[in-house]
């Protein structure tokens, strides 16, 4: 930009009045403004570091009254501005919170009109990623999608998103790295959503597949669309917004609704779909109990490759309305208790348990003092897969202190490494490259994961699993490079929130799965107040100490008075001798 643009841009920018901030994170500010008696606009200021351009030109393009109309966009020497039309209304989140499930009939016609939405922004290339409670407005003219901060455009022949984002409980499996985001992955958000309404709850959530299963609220119909629209894999899915909408409307007209092979086929749509019985029943649901018991798989109707299979229990109460970064956040480990002591746990082969406070107790490099907990391994493990060399690369305070990887089973390799920030400033948004070499150094596969906020002195752990293609077997090492500039830049303001883990327990069942189960507890809050959850991952370790391989699950944010309960299940865990569960807010 030369000088005369700068200006121009500085001079529109304070031309806008702000009558109120709405979200100040560090992915950008967004504000009410003014203009000269006009509006109110949303504007929304985006490091230009993070702000993707070619998705904001394009939804200048859509045309549906379902999106958020672009007014102006704008760039300042460190900040892309895009101003947009203000829906008044609640978000989704806010009108559940306060109200309640929504009856199905109406669940049902919100779920359509982000149908509609999402089917705009694919039809021009554009995948949101972000479809959750918390980006949806529920106007008097109906809902509204908004927050395209995380959207991206398809990129055809990518195997993975270059970085791992969403909203715990409505993010696809593949935006936890799996695969590729598209058009389907926002379907599966949509039939998140739809469950989410007509429960109450988060996905994945302690009570969420009971209340889904109540078929005294709950039509079999609606169910069954919200398992096929949430199966595993995408293929199983419908396969655009419109095929999910065609369902949505055949349900509202109490037609059968075609399902996945192995879905449930329910016959004609239960008459509590109606509107006039929604009215019937608004008082006695609102103030209905929750069912006791909850369905444990987090995912579809269709089952995970045993590699990626995993189950998350959750058992705290408060699912915190705070959103990273504007209603999402980074689907990476944040911040884990360095520098701050907390409890551990350990347990013996028969299954018995002792508790301490020594947070020592749990073997860790680099300097990390995590809450942590460690676990003698159960003996459930195998003959251990295929695995090499790690080549460590830091860059400046962003270190990379330690690494291991497996070949699991269908081309897949799982890594679990640990990043530390040797600095005197948090460091948000740095990142780690995983990328899978042969013999002769040729890339074979690679991934990337961006940390949310790694503050002094603090060791962060993470797993993931990289898709190696058919030539998986031929990988001979594994590099793990950091980046310090990741998606942002340093500041020092933040102090992340401490957790515990306690009562850490590994067995193994008759499946050949690898099961770690405990609680995570809140040690001392913190400013992060952009966490909504946390992230749990299980670091395996063999008897001299190195990393094996790991896993990451993602609970609710436990608060001083209720825990959350976690349970990672893992298949093809190589033979190890203990295993290492730190928790932090995400």
């Amino acid at each position: 930009m030369d000088d005369e643009q700068v200006l121009h841009a500085m001079g529109l920018d304070d031309s806008y009045r702000v009558e109120r901030v709405l979200a100040d994170h560090p992915s950008g500010v967004t504000e009410l403004v003014t203009l000269d008696g006009a509006g109110p606009f949303v504007r929304r200021r985006i490091p230009l570091k993070i702000a993707r351009r070619d998705v904001w030109a394009r939804l200048g393009s859509c045309d549906s009254p379902r999106l958020p109309r672009v007014q102006a966009t704008y760039e300042l020497p460190d900040t892309f501005v895009v101003v947009c039309d203000y829906v008044p209304g609640p978000t989704l989140e806010q009108l559940v919170g306060s109200s309640g499930p929504l009856g199905p009939h109406r669940a049902c016609e919100v779920a359509l009109d982000v149908c509609e939405a999402a089917g705009e922004l694919h039809a021009h290339g554009i995948v949101h990623r972000d479809i959750s409670p918390g980006n949806v407005i529920v106007a008097a003219d109906g809902a509204h999608l908004i927050d395209l901060g995380i959207a991206r455009l398809v990129v055809e022949g990518a195997s993975h998103d270059t970085t791992a984002l969403g909203t715990w409980g409505f993010a696809s499996p593949e935006q936890y790295g799996f695969a590729q985001t598209d058009a389907r992955s926002d379907v599966y958000s949509i039939g998140r959503l739809l469950g989410y309404m007509v429960t109450g709850l988060t996905p994945g959530s302690d009570d969420y597949e009971a209340a889904l299963a109540d078929g005294e609220r709950i039509p079999a119909n609606v169910r069954a669309a919200v398992s096929h629209a949430c199966a595993f894999e995408p293929s199983a899915r419908y396969q655009t917004a419109g095929e999910l909408s065609g369902a949505l409307r055949a349900l509202l007209r109490g037609e059968d609704v075609a399902q996945a092979a192995g879905g449930e086929r329910p016959g004609r749509v239960d008459a509590s779909l109606s509107p006039e019985a929604e009215v019937a029943e608004s008082d006695a649901a609102s103030g209905a109990p929750v069912p006791p018991g909850a369905g444990e798989r987090d995912g579809g109707s269709v089952a995970p490759s045993p590699h990626r299979r995993r189950i998350v229990v959750v058992v705290a109460a408060v699912v915190v309305a705070a959103a990273a970064v504007t209603a999402y956040a980074v689907l990476s480990p944040r911040t884990s208790g360095g520098g701050a002591s907390g409890s551990a746990s350990s347990v013996s082969s028969s299954g018995t348990s002792a508790s301490g406070s020594d947070a020592s107790a749990s073997p860790s490099a680099g300097g990390a003092d995590s809450a942590s907990g460690t676990a003698t391994s159960a003996g459930s493990s195998s003959t251990r897969p295929t695995t090499g060399k790690s080549i460590l690369k830091s860059d400046g305070d962003v270190q990379v202190t330690e690494a291991g990887w497996y070949l699991a089973d269908g081309n897949v390799v799982n890594v679990a490494y640990g990043v530390h920030n040797a600095g005197s400033k948090t460091i948000l948004y740095p990142s780690v490259s995983v990328t899978c070499l042969d013999a002769d150094g040729k890339a074979i596969a690679t991934t990337q994961t961006a940390l949310m906020a790694v503050a002094p002195g603090q060791t962060l752990y993470f797993a993931t699993f990289v898709d190696g293609t058919d030539e998986a077997g031929s990988i001979a090492s594994v590099e793990f490079a950091a980046d310090a500039q990741g998606m942002g830049a340093s500041v020092s303001s933040l102090v992340p929130s401490r957790y515990a883990t306690a009562d850490v327990r590994e067995r193994s069942d008759s499946s050949g799965a690898t099961i770690v189960t405990g609680t995570v507890t809140l040690d001392s809050q913190g400013t992060d107040e952009a966490a909504q959850g946390s992230a749990v991952c299980a670091v395996y370790r063999a008897a001299d100490g190195s990393i094996v391989g790991g896993d990451v699950v993602f609970v609710d944010m436990p608060t001083a008075s209720d825990p959350a309960r976690f349970q990672i299940e893992d298949y093809g865990v190589p033979a190890h001798a203990s295993v290492d569960v730190q928790a932090y807010p995400w």
